[in-house]
């Protein structure tokens, strides 16, 4: 009811709904850190999340009710962060310190909480160019990308692995995970951890989100993409990162060429997993290079 992400259903379903309060969101076209412009929320209302419990709306709301969600949903998280503001700044005062949450302060931390949403529609990222039309050329810069074979030395396959199946080195054991998350009762989730030995459950608090749940990087193979698989949704994934997720922003570091060339590759993999037929390091393997990938 609060959007704390904790309703009835919540323990039955992975991964857990969001819990609004602290104005988080994963898929935005705005910066890390930035609050998610009004057409984020539209968008994830009205197409859902693929491969995750939150389903699309869009047949069953009108235009109207789905900007009626919206404006509830940034009230949720407008009351959830003014409320954490408040508690942050109660916490650290003086005990004796009868004026501790006097009108003013109330009024700036308030302000701090509106601003933050009020600019979010401004700091959209628009790529400066258009997108790279995919060509096998493209592709295979993206994969090698993606492989960390560039000067840039993206480490793309650390996490998602080198066959872009979600499995990289970067996070524990698929299997461990799946036992650990989907290995029955969700209360006992914690008990289940606990019977780790000590290095994975060390691995285990590492890769948590921003809300404190298991993550998981996605497996690029299957053709589903939780934001959006319009190209300009990987595009933001890729650019800006995620929020409360490890998956890092690349603006700048890659420019906005290599970004779409990432595109065209993580767009291309589902269909030619033949792409990485090679090894991540550059050494000796089976290389599909532009004369080889299907157009």
């Amino acid at each position: 009811m609060t959007g704390a992400g904790d309703g009835p259903t919540a323990p039955f379903v992975f991964p857990l709904p969001r819990d609004f309060r602290q104005g988080l969101f994963k898929f935005t076209s705005t910066p890390n850190g930035a609050r998610p412009d009004r057409d984020d929320l539209r968008r994830t209302i009205r197409d859902g999340l693929h491969g995750t419990s939150m389903p699309a709306f869009e047949a069953l709301l009108t235009p109207a009710e789905i900007e009626q969600v919206v404006d509830y949903v940034v009230f949720l998280s407008l009351r959830g962060e003014t409320e954490l503001a408040l508690i942050e700044e109660g916490f650290v005062a003086d005990d004796s310190d009868e004026d501790a949450l006097e009108d003013d302060i109330v009024q700036e931390l308030v302000q701090g909480v509106f601003s933050k949403w009020e600019d979010a529609g401004e700091s959209v990222v628009d790529p400066p160019s258009e997108r790279t039309a995919s060509s096998p050329e493209s592709i295979v810069r993206g994969r090698d990308l993606f492989l960390g074979r560039t000067k840039e030395k993206l480490e793309c396959a650390g996490c998602h692995g080198p066959r872009g199946k979600g499995d990289g080195p970067s996070f524990m054991d698929l299997k461990v995970f799946n036992k650990v998350v989907f290995g029955g009762d969700p209360s006992r989730m914690p008990r289940r951890v606990a019977e780790l030995d000590a290095p994975t459950q060390e691995l285990w608090k590492q890769k948590l989100d921003g809300w404190g749940n298991p993550l998981r990087p996605a497996d690029l193979t299957l053709g589903y993409y939780k934001g959006g698989r319009r190209p300009l949704d990987l595009y933001w994934r890729i650019a800006t990162g995620i929020p409360g997720h490890q998956m890092p922003a690349h603006y700048p570091g890659v420019n906005d060429a290599q970004i779409w060339d990432l595109v065209n590759f993580v767009l291309a993999l589902p269909y030619q997993p033949e792409l990485l037929d090679v090894e991540p390091d550059g050494a000796d393997g089976v290389t599909a290079d532009a004369g080889t990938v299907r157009r």
